[in-house]
């Protein structure tokens, strides 16, 4: 449907008188009624004007009016489905956040009990080498007893890293940083009435490594979905 179309005839001499009317207005100019014909003649303007208003309302209401139904049934005929949808969506979003974080949080209690396996370990190997290398020393062997610190010294034994869980194509998660107050006591006067702009843009900007007495910031975890494309 192009512009010209919604406009039938009527609609079209209803703006073209429209048109012809204003122009004979004296736009912009102030008015100073000094006589009564003058207040006469520019209240029949006025009523002329209104009925202009009026003629020109109902014109565009004629055309707009049964858009506004139509958009209003299609908003109504989407919005049940759209809202189920997105009920069903954030549903899932937080049990598959919950779940996730407590396999992190194991995951997070193994990996330190690795690390700790693994910081033995090298210290073990290190101990070792640095004995080696005592020995070599007593026996007058001083450029090997130097190339066996020099490996304990080096020795590094990093820990396996372990995957919290498997990962769906499709689904990312980010981290959207916020403040809760924990003490309310400790916290900056500048910070009171709670500033929540401003604690807000400084959880996302430092990620919570910036310390405000009373203050804890938390990272909300944010699920996002794209459907495959067939």
């Amino acid at each position: 449907m192009t512009k010209q179309n919604v406009l039938d005839k009527d609609t079209k001499a209803i703006i073209a008188q429209a048109d012809e009317f204003t122009k004979s207005l004296q736009q912009g100019t102030p008015l100073i009624i000094k006589l009564p014909s003058q207040h006469k003649n520019y209240s029949e303007l006025l009523l002329k004007i209104k009925e202009r208003i009026n003629t020109l309302t109902a014109a565009r209401l004629k055309i707009t009016r049964p858009l506004d139904e139509s958009k209003k049934y299609i908003m109504d005929l989407f919005r049940p489905r759209l809202e189920a949808l997105q009920n069903g969506e954030n549903l899932i979003k937080r049990s598959l956040i919950s779940y996730e974080e407590g396999l992190e949080r194991e995951c997070q209690k193994q990996q330190a009990k690795l690390r700790e396996e693994a910081r033995k370990k090298e210290e073990k190997e290190k101990e070792k080498l640095n004995n080696k290398a005592n020995k070599e020393e007593a026996k007058g062997n001083t450029e090997v007893a130097e190339t066996l610190r020099q490996q304990a010294e080096e020795t590094r034994i990093p820990a396996p890293i372990i995957e919290a869980g498997p990962r769906v194509k499709g689904i990312h998660k980010s981290q959207n940083w916020k403040f809760k107050v924990v003490d309310l006591a400790r916290v900056p006067r500048q910070y009171l009435i709670i500033d929540t702009v401003t604690l807000n843009n400084i959880a996302k900007i430092t990620k919570g490594t910036r310390p405000i007495p009373g203050i804890e910031f938390y990272p909300e975890t944010i699920m996002s979905v794209q459907a495959s494309r067939e």
